[in-house]
C-alpha cells in the first residue's frame, strides 16, 4: 500500500486522502538517559513502536503519521549535558498550531502518541481547545499507558522504573543495541521509593498514588538521572514490550477511526 507518512505525500495525494484518516502525532524528548543510553531514547522508542504499529494496523484503517516532534518538555533534565527542551506553554502553542494545519487539510481525527512522561500534562488543553474550535477528536496516549504485562516483565517496584531502567533499556536493546553502553548498565534505585516510606502524603508522582506531589529534577530521584533496574533488561523483553505497545496503539487508532459519533 502507499506510504502512511505525512511528509512522503504530495499536495495532490494529500487532497485525495480519505478525510476519516487518523493523523498520528509522535511526541518525544531529547534528554539524558543515564550513563548507558543515548539522549534520543524517547524519540527512538517512539519511532520503533510506530513502525511496528504500521505492520499490524489493518489496511482498512486509514492513518497518516505526522512529522515526529523529537524535542519535548524536559526541564527536569536540563542540568544534564545534551538535554534539549521547550517551555510547556510554547509546546502547547506549537502543537496546537501544527494540528490546526491538520484541520486545514480536512482531517478531524488525531492521536497524539507520546513517549516522554514530561509531555503528558500538555495534551488535554490542546485536545479540548481543538474540539471547542473545530470539533476535532484529539485522543492522546503514552507508551507507558499500555502498561507492562507481568508475563513480559515482573519486578519489585516496577512502577518506579520510569527512566532508563529495565523497561527503556530493554526496548533500546531490541531497537538499537548499537547505542546501548552495556558496560555502564546498573541498578538505578529511585529515591521516590524512599519518599513514599518516609512521608505520609507527599510523593514524587511516580509509582503510586499520593495526595500531594512536587516538582522534582532527575537528580532528586537518582544521582545518575536514571530510575529502575537496568540489569534486568534484555532484547527479548524489549521486543515483546514494543509489540505490546504497537498492538495497543493500533487499537487506539482503530477506536478513534470508528468514533463517528464524536466527529461531525
Amino acid at each position: 500500500m502507499s506510504s502512511r507518512y505525512w511528509i512522503e505525500q504530495s499536495t495532490r495525494q494529500m487532497a485525495a486522502f480519505d478525510k476519516s484518516t487518523v493523523c498520528v502525532l509522535p511526541t518525544a524528548a531529547v534528554e539524558q538517559h543515564g550513563p548507558h543510553l543515548p539522549l534520543g531514547v524517547d524519540a527512538l522508542i517512539n519511532r520503533g513502536i510506530i513502525a511496528a504499529m504500521l505492520n499490524v494496523l489493518p489496511d482498512t484503517v486509514p492513518a497518516l503519521i505526522l512529522p515526529e516532534q523529537s524535542v519535548g518538555a524536559s526541564a527536569e533534565h536540563l542540568r544534564s549535558s545534551g538535554t534539549l527542551s521547550h517551555r510547556h506553554v510554547r509546546l502547547i502553542e506549537h502543537w496546537t498550531e501544527l494540528l490546526e494545519g491538520v484541520h486545514r487539510a480536512g482531517f478531524k481525527r488525531v492521536v497524539i502518541y507520546n513517549s516522554h512522561g514530561g509531555n503528558r500534562d500538555l495534551f488535554y488543553p490542546i485536545a479540548v481547545d481543538l474540539r471547542q474550535r473545530f470539533d476535532m477528536l484529539v485522543a492522546y496516549s503514552s507508551r507507558s499507558d499500555a502498561g507492562v504485562p507481568a508475563d513480559i516483565l515482573d519486578l519489585p517496584n516496577l512502577g518506579f522504573d520510569i527512566h532508563a531502567g529495565a523497561i527503556e533499556t530493554s526496548i533500546m536493546m531490541a531497537l538499537r543495541p548499537d547505542l546501548v553502553a552495556t558496560d555502564q548498565i546498573q541498578d538505578f534505585p529511585s529515591n521516590a521509593i524512599g519518599f513514599e516510606s518516609r512521608f505520609t502524603k507527599l510523593g514524587a508522582g511516580v509509582g503510586g498514588s499520593r495526595a500531594a506531589g512536587f516538582g522534582w529534577l532527575s537528580g532528586d530521584l537518582n544521582e545518575f538521572g536514571a530510575c529502575g533496574d537496568a540489569t534486568a533488561a534484555s532484547a527479548d523483553i524489549g521486543q515483546r514490550l514494543v509489540d505490546h505497545a504497537a498492538d495497543t496503539l493500533a487499537k487506539v487508532i482503530e477506536d478513534v477511526w470508528g468514533a463517528n459519533e464524536l466527529v461531525s
